[in-house]
């Protein structure tokens, strides 16, 4: 008989990550802000899951496009920034911002800025993402764990919708 399969991979994500929270959204081509964006991270660190109250969907960002995840910067678009004063004070966006850049490669690359209502998670999420993304195994997987990538990718997308 064949022996069952034991997926043993999976890296130390901190519980913040993994229980999700509320920021307020916007990416380089939105002109508005999405509020009350709920993220989290799988178990497995594979996938980073996101769901607003404006658009009752569920976004998909595979955390192996991301390249780093670091301070943030004040908005170029002057009503993203109206916005976000109404929810805080405009001193410390840069640091309540998570500037998330992610791509195929190094040229074609996108920005995702995420505003946390403290300055404390801002920072928990930061280094939570960046150790999650630093870690060696994450760009060399096996055939196996592809496989249970997909399966996990599909498995919470069903789980995020409930």
């Amino acid at each position: 008989m064949a022996k069952e399969y034991q997926f043993s991979w999976k890296p130390n994500i901190p519980d913040a990550l993994l229980k999700g929270y509320e920021f307020d959204k916007y990416d380089d081509e939105s002109i508005c802000l999405e509020c009350g964006t709920f993220l989290r991270v799988d178990e497995y660190g594979f996938f980073l899951y996101w769901t607003s109250e404006e658009r009752k969907d569920t976004s998909v960002l595979d955390l192996i496009l991301v390249w780093e995840a670091r301070r943030g910067t004040f908005p170029k678009d002057g009503r993203v920034m109206f916005e976000l004063e109404q929810h805080g004070p405009r001193e410390t966006i840069e640091d309540r911002t998570i500037w998330l850049t992610y791509g195929p490669d190094l040229v074609s690359v996108s920005n995702y800025y995420l505003v946390a209502e403290d300055i404390e998670v801002a920072k928990i999420w930061r280094n939570g993402l960046n150790e999650i993304l630093r870690t060696s195994k994450m760009r060399h997987i096996s055939y196996t764990t592809s496989l249970m990538k997909k399966f996990v990718s599909v498995s919470q997308l069903f789980k995020f919708n409930d």
